[in-house]
């Protein structure tokens, strides 16, 4: 009822409703998942990122393994199997045939540790679930051995702002950030940034050929910090970055191996927006329909509403009209 006026359309206007936000206070980093959900849609991230509000939780469907999970099981079992034979893979001798058993094992225990306690229906499901595990790491490892070339590696789900977050200049500020990098590995003298992504590809073409926020901030997020923080990790300060996508559909990779400092440039620019939108505790809602397709908000933002926020961010000035 005293909100200023446009906080029900999540122009707040002043920190002093909201003293901490993610990002701005080193004391609460702001993650790269975060940040792609900020700059996506502002009044979502200010619904599950700083109110804490959440979708209601659901049974998990007892056909298949939801995919948010899925891409959690497949991390856990390229996290496992790189590092424990990370640089031995990627010897230049080796080849594929060795190393299937070897994956599959671990495959097979993260799923059983999974299943424990997820509700699959009926053996057939199980088997099904888990040799489409296996099937889609085979073809995981296929590609890595293909394109190794004179690959190193390095690491996996490289840590970076624990306990103290990484502090970034954005601009006027400055953003507190911290994750996990999946992998990291060295090519002659160039430091390769990946992360790994089992869903739909998204290969750099047409309107996202270039540099895309909407994709990319995580990429982007990641090279620059292995940039920054190369000397300390004993790596160079030349960054290739890429998405791996695992799923067998579509482009393997989503890359900028030859113009990362593209990639770099623009988000640098999305961090300075991200903190703009931070500090003036401006959360508009996405004037865009196709960042509404899941979102569990969509009820509270009510009908007509990215024909509202586009009136809205028409009168608005600051970081919303940069």
């Amino acid at each position: 009822r005293d909100a200023p006026p446009g906080a029900q359309d999540g122009l707040i206007g002043t920190r002093a409703l909201i003293p901490r936000l993610p990002g701005l206070d080193p004391e609460w980093a702001i993650s790269a998942s975060g940040l792609e959900r900020l700059l996506s849609c502002p009044q979502r991230f200010f619904y599950e990122r700083v109110l804490g509000w959440a979708e209601p939780a659901s049974a998990p469907s007892a056909a298949a393994i939801d995919p948010m999970k899925y891409g959690s099981l497949f991390h856990g079992v390229a996290e496992t199997f790189f590092r424990e034979h990370g640089h031995a893979f990627l010897d230049s001798g080796s080849t594929l045939s060795r190393w299937h058993a070897r994956a599959d094992a671990i495959a097979d225990r993260a799923f059983d540790e999974l299943t424990a306690h997820y509700p699959l229906a009926g053996a057939g499901v199980r088997k099904a679930q888990c040799d489409n595990l296996r099937r889609e790491f085979r073809e995981f490892l296929s590609h890595e051995i293909e394109s190794a070339g004179n690959m190193q590696f390095v690491a996996v789900e490289r840590s970076f702002g624990y306990p103290t977050p990484v502090r970034l200049p954005a601009g006027g500020h400055a953003l507190h950030v911290h994750g996990y990098i999946d992998r990291i590995d060295r090519r002659g003298s160039t430091t390769v940034v990946r992360d790994l992504k089992t869903g739909r590809s998204k290969p750099r073409r047409d309107d996202q050929e270039g540099a895309t926020h909407t994709i990319d901030v995580q990429l982007g997020l990641y090279g620059i910090v292995t940039k920054m923080l190369a000397g300390a990790w004993g790596l160079t300060d030349r960054i290739e970055a890429a998405y791996r996508y695992v799923s067998g559909r579509g482009e393997p990779e989503r890359a900028f191996r030859e113009d990362f400092e593209a990639l770099e440039e623009a988000a640098t620019g999305w961090l300075r927006l991200a903190a703009r939108l931070l500090s003036e505790a401006s959360f508009p809602r996405t004037p865009n329909a196709e960042d509404c397709n899941y979102c569990p908000f969509q009820p509270v933002c009510g009908s007509n509403a990215q024909a509202r926020a586009a009136t809205v961010l028409a009168g608005t000035k600051g970081a919303l009209r940069s």
